[in-house]
């Protein structure tokens, strides 16, 4: 599609060679050479904007057709594409997930022999902004990672359905749905179907029923706040027997 888009402009539809020649004159260079100096000046986003086309350009191109070689002069280039587009404050998910493989490569493969093919060379190492976008996100996704195991040390039932033997998982609260009974906030049970809560409601119908006595473990506001994003599924309160019909879709993501 990217290729197809801007090749038109040059008459060469569906050429990837015409679509990156349009992009590098886009930003600004008619020498056909990705690492002379500007001549043109352009607007800042569409020099970033073209830098990023030509990163995802280049890294196609570094892939050979047996869909395992990799040439290591076609990913630098992408490299540095990516790194002129990150230093005009464009970061891309195609960038970030560039940046991902290059380091990817560096560990996988041996540091020693010619310079020329190393991923650990100091043409790549050099892509300041590159690999100062790529370890942002790199904090930032360990620190979701954090949030998320507090979350759900908190109150890791919300996470988990609650069948005995069942074991799914849920990366959000939002993904099961949560009992609609009388039981304390802190006590509800999620479940994946309605399957799964029929087959724990012999366990949980004391706690439903409110006949359980045990206490009611704590409960703090983002807790509240996260059950309130989650439609419930209700058991059968009146009688001894759970009602599947009562059990609802989960409204949010």
């Amino acid at each position: 599609m990217l290729y197809s888009t801007y090749a038109k402009v040059e008459g060469t539809v569906g050429s990837r060679e015409g679509a990156m020649v349009w992009w590098l004159k886009a930003a600004g260079n008619s020498t056909g050479n990705i690492f002379s100096p500007q001549h043109t000046q352009v607007p800042r986003g569409i020099e970033a904007r073209a830098w990023s086309c030509l990163s995802h350009g280049y890294e196609d191109t570094s892939i050979d057709d047996d869909g395992i070689t990799c040439n290591i002069d076609a990913m630098y280039r992408a490299a540095a594409c990516a790194d002129k587009a990150c230093g005009l404050g464009l970061v891309t998910p195609s960038i970030l997930m560039l940046g991902r493989k290059i380091e990817r490569y560096r560990e996988e493969i041996p540091t020693s022999g010619d310079p020329r093919f190393r991923f650990d060379a100091p043409r790549f190492t050099e892509l300041t902004y590159l690999w100062e976008a790529h370890h942002q996100r790199q904090e930032e996704y360990l620190a979701e990672i954090e949030k998320r195991e507090t979350k759900v040390a908190r109150r890791p039932d919300a996470y988990r359905c609650a069948a005995p033997g069942c074991g799914i998982e849920a990366t959000r609260k939002s993904g099961l749905k949560v009992c609609g009974g009388k039981c304390p906030v802190g006590r509800k049970p999620s479940y994946c179907s309605k399957e799964c809560q029929k087959k724990d409601w012999k366990r949980h119908k004391p706690v439903c029923l409110g006949l359980s006595k045990a206490p009611v473990p704590d409960e703090d506001s983002e807790v509240e706040s996260d059950v309130d994003n989650t439609q419930s599924t209700r058991p059968d309160a009146e009688g001894s027997d759970f009602n599947p019909e009562d059990f609802n879709k989960s409204g949010n993501e």
